[in-house]
């Protein structure tokens, strides 16, 4: 593979300004620039950790999972020589979600876990929302437009009421509102509405404007899977893997739709895949076909419609620092 495998971007914010990216930097990863065939032994040396042990020059490197087994992150540890423990003295910590504060407090130089402290603010729905508004108030509307008007219920139910019924009087036809449950996931529990009074106020979930008008392929929704990796926050340092997913609904979209076919407006995998006319893609040669691509795949076709590429990626670049940087202030 000639192209880089993996975009670094860092991101040092200067907090003095009304800016949030004002000193980016984009740098291509080569593979002679990453870490290959690293030996399976630590090399950390004689130092004391903040716990008062000693951690031992080349000793074996642990691994411990937490909340659930993860078979992937398993193996590849394994493959790397990593040993499996249940005591305390792991060098790296896998858990499924973030973890409590006393794991962090206690940390040697010598662990990692795969969460930051307080994670759950950029991937739980309810808060995500929350702390976007926070930076919409902070940097202006301008700077953060790309989530559509979003409501936390139940606390901001009168809120949404107000804008719905101005919708009503204004533009009814775009009065259509997505439900999802604020910590949930796969398409578990997301419904669409274009009458309040079949909204459950009750339920802990977030209600956005549905984009009625979405880009389509093929005359299909889709969506994009990017993997990403943090490893630092200050400065904001982050590696996007140039490979990826593109997901998409199994039945077209249509300007006249029914609210309650999912096939149609849901991309998730777990729920399109148990579609009577879903096609699983098994070919990794032939990676534009069926309703999974790759995303490599699905950028050369944006190319031949078009679509100006590093425009998109800038944009997608941009996604992300901003939607990490919305959880910044608990992190650090």
């Amino acid at each position: 593979m000639n192209s880089p495998i993996a975009q670094y971007v860092g991101a040092s914010q200067n907090k003095g300004s009304g800016g949030v990216n004002e000193n980016v930097e984009f740098k291509n990863i080569d593979r002679s620039q990453l870490l290959m065939n690293a030996p399976p032994t630590s090399t950390y040396g004689h130092h004391q950790g903040r716990g008062g042990g000693y951690h031992i020059e080349n000793c074996e490197l642990l691994y411990k999972i937490l909340k659930g087994d993860t078979k992937l992150v398993r193996s590849i540890c394994e493959a790397n020589d990593f040993k499996y423990t249940e005591s305390h003295e792991w060098n790296l910590l896998w858990a499924s979600s973030s973890c409590k504060a006393y794991l962090y407090e206690g940390l040697n130089e010598y662990q990692r876990i795969n969460h930051f402290p307080h994670s759950y603010e950029v991937t739980r729905k309810d808060r995500m929302c929350f702390n976007y508004v926070k930076m919409q108030e902070k940097f202006g509307r301008e700077h953060f437009d790309f989530v559509p008007d979003t409501y936390i219920l139940p606390n901001e139910y009168g809120d949404l009421l107000n804008h719905y019924h101005k919708l009503k009087q204004s533009d009814p036809r775009r009065n259509v509102w997505i439900v999802k449950p604020s910590n949930s996931s796969r398409g578990r529990g997301i419904h669409i509405i274009d009458d309040i009074n079949d909204l459950n106020v009750d339920e802990l979930s977030i209600i956005s404007r549905y984009v009625t008008n979405p880009l389509l392929i093929n005359g299909y929704k889709f969506d994009l899977r990017i993997y990403v990796v943090v490893t630092c926050y200050e400065p904001l340092r982050i590696y996007v893997y140039k490979e990826g997913l593109a997901r998409f609904a199994s039945e077209t979209y249509t300007a006249k739709f029914n609210k309650n076919n999912k096939y149609m407006h849901l991309t998730n995998y777990s729920i399109n895949k148990k579609n009577e006319h879903f096609v699983q893609n098994e070919s990794a040669e032939n990676d534009d076909f069926g309703f999974k691509w790759s995303l490599s795949a699905f950028c050369k076709h944006l190319e031949t419609v078009g679509i100006n590429m590093s425009l998109l990626w800038s944009r997608i670049f941009d996604v992300l620092i901003k939607t990490l940087a919305c959880g910044e202030h608990y992190v650090l």
